[in-house]
């Protein structure tokens, strides 16, 4: 079953750089309602990447902020506290026009990040947005 969601995502981005972004997301959709049969995401093997979150990723870079924000929140819902994710909801209400959102999930991503690689672009990015925005 694992193998068949990592082939739906892998058939999803494959689309999307072909320039097929219905294709993208159709493919997704499908990795998606896998993952949501699945009862227990900790039992190995399961992807390092819940199909929520790149379903969520992908849409962000087709434009697509509402739709994503959705995804980041199932993401969230079924695997809490996943960092990604709630910078991923921080992008997508940012990119909607929610900086009330968007300050929220920045600081909560800052917050569960600050042991962690702090080079990495989406601190530069949280910190940047909340440098403007406070």
């Amino acid at each position: 079953m694992i193998i068949t969601l990592e082939a739906k995502e892998a058939q999803a981005f494959a689309a999307q750089a072909a320039g097929n972004a219905a294709e993208a997301v159709t493919k997704m959709k499908e990795a998606v309602a896998i993952e949501d049969s699945i009862d227990d995401l900790s039992q190995p093997p399961y992807s390092i990447i819940p199909a929520h979150e790149l379903f969520g990723t992908l849409l962000m870079e087709l434009n697509r902020p509402a739709d994503a924000r959705e995804q980041f929140v199932q993401t969230i819902r079924r695997t809490p506290g996943r960092p990604k994710a709630i910078y991923g909801l921080a992008q997508a209400a940012q990119a909607s026009g929610d900086m009330a959102a968007a300050t929220q999930r920045y600081q909560q991503f800052l917050a569960i990040w600050k042991n962690e690689d702090t080079d990495r672009p989406e601190v530069a990015t949280a910190n940047e947005f909340l440098g403007n925005h406070q």
